[in-house]
């Protein structure tokens, strides 16, 4: 599993950008979960071997294919660029596809066949052209046959191939594409990295096993869908109050002595039958705004109790007079379309983020092949940047469980 973070469109483009650059995050193995960023680097890791493909994703919908193009080392770690080809594009690939005759070599791309390897057919020597041109070096064989492509006729007999799967991934040799500045994108550091406006981050997965299509974002109502925001904004903002008032709460200041004239008033007052005063009542404080709200709404198991995810943050002023940024990541569940069931509550604040970073959600995928969606978090130190660490998180029934962490941390 990879994300893809888009990059700029070129300037003074009007389409949007279909470069992306492509992270490792983590690779699931006979039930275990590996840091994909170091799985088998030699140096480079296994996840960006130039011309793996990847399926992109968002909240489970596919959106197209990337192949792997030329890796890259940089301060946070190895990345790798691609153009993806989505799904509009692929028909009219596999159409020219479809009518070339003349096949290109070691050019062609492979073709990947379900439910059994196709047996090779060899070229037979009545069909040859009688001066077929001069094969590569490279697809000359050893052992003296003939090529089975390379010297096919432009003029064959042979049928179209069948109509196959409009989602295959696709597999192109070649050289791979370079980015646009290979030396500015090892030289940048991951506290510069920004997002590109209106081209959110997207998820990658690369399986030999195909799977159906799981789509987790909900599709209901508007009006649902409110009513599910206003919940979950509520019960973050009480969240909040309750962090704000443990770690930035301002001391009251002490009372001051009383005269001993008072004091002795005050004693006989005691004593006396009197009605004491009554204590009055303290307000509540006011709810705390939410600043760079982000939701999302998923149902993870296709259980019809969906899954709302909550980030936000909250800029306050500390008992010191200087002003501090708290961060929150909250997943509740609606059970029963009334009852409301934390899932996950995550807050921190920028002088913590050391030990507790803060997340955004990148999205929902299904990280091991079950069919049931897991939430995808990017972590990171900084306030304002965005970090190169991930933290994937199944949900259970009462809470969300770590399974993966790139910092290492695991429940």
């Amino acid at each position: 599993m990879a994300v893809l973070e888009p990059e700029p469109a070129p300037k003074g483009s009007t389409k949007p950008s279909t470069r992306y650059r492509i992270i490792p995050v983590t690779i699931f193995y006979q039930g275990q979960y590996y840091d994909a960023s170091i799985y088998k680097a030699s140096p480079v890791p296994m996840a960006l071997l130039p011309e793996t493909v990847y399926e992109a994703e968002q909240g489970g919908e596919a959106k197209g294919s990337i192949a792997v193009g030329t890796p890259s080392p940089t301060p946070s770690g190895w990345q790798a660029d691609g153009s993806l080809t989505t799904l509009s594009m692929q028909p009219q690939q596999k159409a020219a596809l479809a009518i070339e005759t003349q096949p290109k070599g070691s050019d062609e791309p492979p073709r990947l066949h379900r439910g059994g390897a196709a047996q090779p057919r060899a070229a037979s020597p009545e069909t040859a052209p009688a001066n077929p041109p001069a094969a590569p070096a490279s697809q000359t064989a050893s052992s003296g046959q003939a090529a089975s492509s390379a010297s096919a006729p432009a003029q064959s007999d042979e049928q179209a191939p069948p109509a196959e799967d409009p989602n295959r991934p696709m597999l192109k040799r070649g050289k791979p594409q370079g980015s646009a500045n290979p030396a500015l994108d090892a030289a940048l550091p991951v506290v510069l990295r920004s997002r590109t406006p209106g081209q959110p981050d997207l998820v990658a997965i690369s399986d030999v096993e195909a799977s159906g299509p799981h789509i987790y974002a909900l599709q209901w109502p508007k009006a649902d869908l409110e009513r599910l925001a206003k919940a979950a904004t509520q019960q973050a903002q009480a969240d909040l109050a309750g962090y704000i008032k443990q770690h930035f709460a301002i001391s009251e200041p002490a009372a001051a002595p009383r005269s001993s004239a008072r004091s002795s008033e005050s004693r006989r007052r005691a004593t006396s039958p009197a009605k004491a005063a009554p204590i009055p009542l303290q307000k509540a404080a006011p709810a705390p705004p939410l600043q760079d709200v982000q939701i999302h709404y998923f149902d993870l198991d296709f259980d019809n109790n969906p899954e709302i995810v909550l980030t936000a943050s909250h800029s306050v002023t500390g008992a010191d007079g200087a002003a501090h940024k708290v961060f929150i990541a909250a997943v509740t569940r609606e059970e029963n379309a009334s009852d409301y069931r934390p899932l996950l509550t995550y807050i921190t604040d920028d002088t913590r983020l050391d030990e507790f970073p803060r997340l955004e959600l990148i999205d929902a995928v299904d990280a091991d092949g079950d069919g049931i969606g897991e939430l995808l978090f990017r972590s990171s130190s900084s306030p304002e940047a965005e970090g190169r660490a991930f933290r994937l998180y199944a949900a259970g029934p009462d809470r969300l469980r770590i399974v993966f962490d790139s910092r290492g941390a695991q429940d």
